[in-house]
């Protein structure tokens, strides 16, 4: 994926998650710019509706075999921006950073099975009908 590519996808879950009113910026960073055992992170001013963000880079190998979802990676640290007044430590967090990798899983894959063409149903003149594309399925990932 590139720069490009990620910027888009930046501006269109902004839009889907409703925070048009945030500064954002997206960037790909090398696994040793991250926390350890990490694919993102986000930096926050609540004050001043602002993040930075970082995605791990897809063509960054990260040790421990991490494998990348870019968009997921995405979605989960916008995820922090509606939580950012949820403040835990220790399993509390281990289980807040779960349920967003879930609720981002989720998004993405909705995304995904939902790209729906609009085409005119022969017996209701002037309606549209919904037809949903077929896609393969998307493979399950291990939760981080």
């Amino acid at each position: 994926m590139s720069e490009e590519e990620l910027q888009a996808l930046l501006v269109e879950w902004q839009e889907r998650l409703r925070l048009q009113d945030w500064r954002l910026t997206v960037q790909f960073a090398r696994y040793h710019e991250l926390d350890e055992g990490k694919a993102g992170n986000i930096e926050w001013n609540i004050e001043r509706r602002g993040a930075r963000i970082k995605v791990l880079a897809e063509a960054d190998v990260a040790p421990d075999g991490l494998i990348v979802n870019p968009e997921h990676v995405l979605v989960h640290e916008l995820l922090h921006i509606l939580w950012c007044h949820y403040d835990a430590d220790g399993v509390e967090n281990t289980l807040f950073e779960q349920a967003l990798n879930t609720t981002a899983d989720a998004l993405v894959a909705l995304k995904r099975e939902a790209h729906v063409e609009m085409e005119p149903e022969p017996q209701a003149k002037g309606e549209l009908g919904v037809r949903l594309c077929e896609e393969a399925p998307i493979a399950p990932r291990e939760l981080r």
